[in-house]
């Protein structure tokens, strides 16, 4: 009895995780955690299996969606918008020279202005 209400609570996080699922939200991460979290303690303590999970959540996904995960996934895959790869020029520079520091007793005496200064000094 007890494995059937588990089942019936993985069902329940599932299509809470795909009302929310693409959109960016707070509330996507956490539904995804807690289904995830709840995967892991049925894991440990029923006799489900991994491919148990797996087909209840496939067919979950089959209901929601109209599609399989791996059709979804291929569906996305084909889509007519184009990946354009981020630009990561920004994130060269050491992210303690990209920042300012918020005291300016810091600055002062900060290693990485000393050893700027240090390198910068001509030679006597």
């Amino acid at each position: 009895m007890t494995q059937i209400h588990s089942v019936a609570r993985l069902k329940q996080l599932v299509r809470a995780y795909y009302k929310v699922a693409g959109s960016g939200a707070d509330k996507e991460i956490e539904s995804r955690g807690r289904a995830n979290g709840f995967v892991e303690a049925l894991l440990l303590t029923t006799k489900i299996t991994k491919n148990q999970i797996d087909q209840i959540i496939e067919k979950e996904h089959l209901e929601f969606f109209g599609m399989t995960r791996e059709k979804r996934f291929q569906a996305a895959g084909n889509s007519d918008s184009q990946w354009v790869e981020k630009n990561w020029d920004k994130y060269d520079e050491p992210a303690y020279m990209r920042r300012p520091l918020r005291c300016k007793k810091k600055t002062k005496n900060h290693p990485s202005k000393l050893l700027i200064q240090a390198n910068t000094r001509s030679p006597n």
